[in-house]
């Protein structure tokens, strides 16, 4: 039930994305409010444990009405209840929609919507990778592929809906945190804590880049940045995804930053997503996933 839930979730993202602006989910900014007072009021490593509190809570009712929906009328409300769920967890934004906008600015000489669609798609993340110069662009279409598609996928697969909400809770609170300048040791643990829920997803969409594209020199970019790199345990899966995406596309496309590295990378991502949906397609055949 969870594959049909999933190809119909990205399915209806092409379709409604520019129809829908819920996915922001703003309503969560009261709640993520009182989860970082509470954070900075707790004492000592107490404030991880009230972060784990801010991002799981909105999920424990989404897993208990998926619970209630699973085995009703054939598990229909269930696709249904997890279809919608996933739409909502996407995002926030249509990243190849993003992608592709710059694109189109780019190719009619529009340099100003160029660049409007390079921030939206940059956001805060490309900060945190050290291919953020020549390859910023690239590297924030890799990292925020993770953010925003891969990572709920794989949450998804594992713990049905609530593990996709949690997921957004988790990237939603951490953002929340950046954009009020909270700082300091209550953003470092927001951090942290996505950091963790999203270091098997990232590692396993490295490595599908590297399947995507060049292998050989997806795994030397990956190998060299670990090498170099003295960034902490969770830290470091931004840097990984961009080192990785990057090698990946590099050979076919010397020009960093040009329309045919961003179409590079754009269609890496596409097929990356049809390596993952073919993968998870053979787990549900033969019973590994449901």
């Amino acid at each position: 039930m969870n594959l049909i839930a999933l190809i119909l979730g990205l399915v209806l993202e092409r379709m409604l994305t520019r129809l829908l602006d819920l996915r922001g989910l703003t309503w969560f900014t009261a709640w993520f409010d009182v989860g970082g007072r509470w954070m900075r009021r707790a004492p000592g490593r107490a404030g991880l444990l009230v972060g784990v509190l801010v991002m799981l809570l909105p999920a424990l009712p989404v897993a208990w009405i998926a619970w209630a929906f699973h085995d009703v009328l054939s598990g229909l409300p269930y696709i249904a209840f997890a279809t919608v769920v996933l739409l909502l967890s996407l995002g926030p934004q249509d990243l190849l929609a993003q992608v592709n906008d710059w694109l189109e600015a780019k190719a009619r000489g529009d340099e100003h919507a160029a660049a409007e669609a390079e921030r939206a798609i940059c956001e805060a993340d490309s900060e945190a990778t050290e291919k953020a110069t020549a390859r910023k662009l690239e590297s924030a279409i890799l990292v925020q592929a993770n953010h925003g598609i891969f990572g709920v996928i794989f949450w998804f697969m594992v713990l049905g809906p609530a593990g996709a909400w949690a997921y957004r809770a988790a990237d939603l609170f951490r953002r929340h945190m950046r954009a009020t300048g909270s700082g300091g040791r209550n953003t470092a643990r927001a951090e942290l804590l996505f950091g963790i829920v999203t270091w098997v997803p990232a590692r396993l969409l490295a490595a599908s880049y590297a399947v995507a594209g060049s292998f050989d020199d997806a795994f030397e970019d990956w190998r060299a940045y670990y090498h170099r790199t003295s960034a902490g345990f969770f830290r470091v899966s931004e840097n990984i995804l961009a080192a990785a995406g990057i090698g990946a596309i590099r050979r076919r496309t010397p020009e960093a930053g040009s329309a045919a590295a961003i179409e590079a990378t754009r269609d890496l991502v596409r097929r990356t997503l049809f390596i993952w949906l073919t993968v998870i397609a053979a787990l549900t055949l033969v019973g590994w996933a449901t």
